[in-house]
């Protein structure tokens, strides 16, 4: 399953799921790409709104082969700027 993020915890990972993480930066052109084909787990109505997907809060429970397309947001000098990473699960 591929998802959009806003957020990441081990407790995201299914029980039992001896896995690993590979966190890989990624560009906002590549998300717009994938996201038709994502599951939006976004609950930030800003993130959701600045990528134009569901705002969805959701709990998910990744397993290997698992992609999880993380965006956070953070306000420097008054302006929002986003920051884009690809977490696969192996």
């Amino acid at each position: 399953m591929k998802y959009i993020i806003n957020g990441f915890s081990p407790k995201m990972l299914k029980k039992n799921c001896h896995a690993q993480i590979k966190v890989e930066p990624m560009f906002e052109l590549e998300l717009k790409l994938e996201k038709e084909e994502c599951i939006s787990a976004v609950g930030h109505y800003n993130i959701a709104e600045h990528l134009g997907v569901p705002r969805n809060r959701m709990s998910i429970q990744l397993e290997k082969g698992d992609i999880a397309y993380l965006v956070e947001s953070q306000l420097i000098n008054n302006q929002e700027t986003y920051n884009y990473k690809r977490l696969t699960v192996m």
